[in-house]
């Protein structure tokens, strides 16, 4: 009888979990709380080993203070958690950006922003922490490495080349000295995001090469970096977007830009997406095995029901664009592109979110689609729509191990913690307390990370 009950155990929980895991075809999924509110998983990056490394942010909130920190875990291919990689780095309220990337000696990098780190001004600083393989902090050449801007730099991307350089760039809200004196707000928030693009690059010892890489916008437009990618030969691609005056309107566009090792600009990669037609935004650049680049972004025709697409551009290394790769794909009015990826085989993952996907009640969910090789949607094993628990479930990160598994990192509302319905029905009570109502409102795990991964193609 003993044996039997653990049998039937092991069936009910087989029935629960097998129809979720069958139709999105999970290998492991992680799930984390961490204290009671807001947990997001940002950023997902594979070692040369294979091994897993997720960065996210977690909220500790008490009657005394609220504190904010940037998380940092490993796991290995099988979803083991390595305890000694459990990164805590503290920040404040307004530092919500920090960036991950893995060099080619298995280092990581957590470059994070940090409004008013050294001091009690308004600038937002930057910081970068190297960890080794042995998830020691490498101290001597990084540790502490805030950098001071006499600015508002804001962090926007970073990446990691063939020879271990980190480059590191994002925007800069300029704001006017004499527009804040004078107190004219319109104008100062007008001129605080006519932003300029910037780029660094550090080698792996924490040096800055400042001859050919301390670059900011030089061609006159107002410009925002979002991000950076490196091919195999350690060119570097900018995306970002724009906005210019004509005729006294402001028009929006999206651009890419190459430039070598040396910081010399390619100029057939001044790439430039206007509105209309050619509009994109949310440029994601992807190199392939042969080092031809695609650009993913989304894309609105507001001259066609107004729904959001996913664009898909690809060039040649040269800047030569191939015609028949102007591909759109699925639409939706509440669609958003997060993260993308591309793997040994050239086939392009997405992930994001939109709101309900799933049902009528999910409201926001995951989405993760694939775009093969030759261009073609895979709509029989890569079209999935994932709620966790009918409420916010966002895809942020995504990317491909060793193995061709893809991993997808976000949040999840209340996976591992919700309100029963008798919490509910107390919460109504219009006699409770609000301390009492605080109380109960925090059995609930609010956000919560979630990691997942799935079998990719062999």
């Amino acid at each position: 009888m003993k044996y039997r009950a653990i049998l039937l155990i092991l069936l009910f929980a087989c029935l629960h979990c097998g129809p979720k895991y069958k139709r999105h075809n999970f290998i492991w999924e992680k799930q984390y709380d961490f204290n009671r509110e807001s947990d997001r998983a940002y950023e997902v990056v594979i070692s040369g080993k294979g091994d897993l490394f997720v960065l996210g942010s977690c909220r500790e909130f008490s009657e005394k203070e609220f504190k904010l920190y940037w998380i940092l875990k490993k796991f290995s291919s099988k979803g083991r958690e390595n305890n000694n990689w459990n990164k805590k780095i503290k920040i404040n309220f307004f530092d919500p950006i920090a960036r991950l990337a893995a060099d080619k000696n298995d280092n990581i990098y957590v470059v994070g922003q940090g409004y008013g780190t050294l001091n009690e001004e308004r600038y937002s600083n930057w910081w970068v922490k190297k960890y080794l393989p042995d998830a020691n902090e490498d101290v001597e050449h990084w540790g502490n490495k805030i950098i001071q801007n006499d600015s508002l730099y804001l962090l926007s991307a970073i990446d990691v080349d063939n020879k271990n350089n980190l480059y590191v760039g994002g925007r800069d809200r300029v704001e006017i000295e004499e527009l804040r004196k004078q107190g004219d707000e319109e104008e100062l928030w007008r001129k605080k995001h006519n932003e300029l693009w910037w780029i660094k690059k550090y080698n792996e010892n924490g040096v800055e090469d400042v001859d050919n890489w301390d670059k900011k916008n030089d061609n006159g437009n107002d410009d925002s970096l979002a991000g950076i990618t490196m091919d195999k030969k350690n060119n570097v691609y900018l995306s970002g977007s724009g906005e210019k005056t004509v005729d006294g309107k402001q028009e929006y566009y999206s651009w890419i830009r190459k430039y070598d090792e040396y910081g010399i600009e390619d100029k057939n990669w001044d790439k430039r997406f206007g509105f209309g037609d050619d509009f994109f935004h949310s440029i994601i650049i992807l190199i392939d095995s042969d080092n031809n680049v695609y650009a993913a972004g989304t894309f609105r025709n507001n001259s066609n029901d107004d729904k959001e697409t996913l664009r898909i551009k690809k060039f040649s290394e040269d800047g030569i664009e191939d015609k028949k790769w102007d591909k759109k794909y699925f639409r939706d009015d509440s669609f958003f592109l997060a993260a993308a990826i591309i793997d040994k085989y050239n086939n392009i993952y997405v992930a994001g979110y939109g709101y309900n996907l799933v049902s009528a009640s999910s409201e926001n969910d995951m989405w993760i689609r694939k775009i093969g090789f030759d261009g073609q949607e895979d709509l029989k094993k890569w079209d999935k729509k994932i709620d966790g628990k009918k409420s916010i479930d966002e895809s942020l990160g995504i990317t491909v191990d060793t193995f061709n598994d893809v991993y997808v990192v976000g949040n999840g509302m209340n996976l591992i913690a919700e309100l029963t319905k008798k919490d509910i029905k107390m919460l109504l009570d219009p006699n409770v307390s609000l301390k009492k109502a605080a109380e109960i409102q925090r059995r609930a795990s609010s956000d919560d990370w979630w990691i997942l991964k799935f079998r990719g193609e062999r």
